[in-house]
């Protein structure tokens, strides 16, 4: 009984940690958040063209920007709203105007996870960072017209609470998968 309690006690106290990373950047100004959109303020709509965009660092056929020309680009200025009375008639003849604008997306995202794991019964995870998206509309591909920016600041804690699953997660792995084991398993799921 006492070689029970003891183990019990130790497995409490017991846990791992892990760390996960999710990125998506561009590469331009060296991935530093801060240069980015200090750069970025600097677009000016109307007078900003993407020769300028170019001299100020921005390479927007870099890894992983998005591009999109027509409709999606005149939606990110205008919304869906501007298409609410729209005549599907009109489109063949809209097609020309709505060519002229040119979206691209440019993603900036750096988000740390870590989750920290009790194996009697809890885990708990953080996740902080930046998730980034920084939109350029120009028209017929020269000057900007609309710029935005989408910052998100991720600073997340969850907490998980299951009685007993980190430890029956670690006696399945050290002891196989045995028929009393899963028997106890269902045994402790019926009771939820």
């Amino acid at each position: 009984m006492k070689t029970a309690a003891l183990l019990l006690a130790v497995l409490c106290s017991v846990g791992c940690s892990s760390t996960g990373h999710k990125t998506a950047k561009t590469g331009m100004f060296d991935d530093n958040l801060e240069v980015l959109l200090e750069n970025f303020r600097k677009v000016e709509n109307g007078k900003t063209n993407l020769n300028d965009l170019g001299v100020m660092g921005f390479n927007l056929r870099a890894k992983n920007i998005d591009y999109f020309q027509g409709v999606p680009a005149f939606k990110e200025i205008y919304g869906q709203e501007a298409f609410r009375n729209f005549d599907p008639n009109n489109l063949t003849k809209m097609l020309p105007e709505f060519n002229r604008y040119t979206l691209y997306r440019v993603p900036f995202k750096d988000i740390t996870t870590v989750s920290d794991r009790f194996y009697f019964s809890t885990k708990e995870s953080l996740k902080t960072g930046d998730d980034v998206t920084l939109s350029i509309v120009t028209m017929d591909d020269k000057t900007v017209i609309y710029h935005a920016i989408q910052h998100i600041r991720v600073d997340e804690k969850e907490v998980d609470y299951a009685f007993a699953s980190g430890l029956l997660i670690v006696l399945n792995d050290i002891l196989g998968p045995t028929q009393a084991i899963r028997d106890f398993i269902d045994s402790l799921k019926k009771q939820d």
